[in-house]
């Protein structure tokens, strides 16, 4: 039990610094972001863009950056029991969090309040990217 919570932890820690790599791989020129990465819910992967897919359309950097997000949402998914994660920015800061369902009980709150037994687990991060 122990080592199952630590690889979860393990692998929440990996994919929340994965986001900020990719986060920081959409920085233009002047050190702008886009701002799809401004704020990123919980929410379920939908699809995946059509330009991703239909190689005719061109895709512009906001769709490739939804791109990126549906296919991190989506490992999560893969990675973690209720694997879910969010983004959002604080003045100069990035903060990404990943949340998990450690205990397999079916909670679902997103507070990441350790003393609540209704919430995820969580790995949060915070960057200057």
């Amino acid at each position: 039990q122990n080592n199952k919570a630590a690889y979860s932890r393990t692998l929440a820690m990996q994919a929340a610094y994965n986001m900020a790599d990719i986060i920081r791989s959409y920085k233009d020129r002047n050190g702008n972001i886009i701002s799809t990465f401004n704020a990123v819910d919980s929410t379920v992967p939908g699809t995946t863009p059509s330009c991703i897919i239909d190689a005719i359309t061109s895709c512009t950097p906001a769709n490739m950056a939804s791109a990126d997000i549906y296919q991190w949402k989506t490992r999560l998914q893969e990675l973690l029991p209720s694997g879910r994660g969010t983004v959002d920015i604080d003045g100069a800061f990035y903060r990404i969090r990943v949340m998990w369902d450690e205990d397999r009980t079916g909670v679902t709150g997103e507070d990441c309040d350790p003393a609540d037994a209704d919430d995820l687990k969580c790995h949060e991060i915070n960057v200057q990217i």
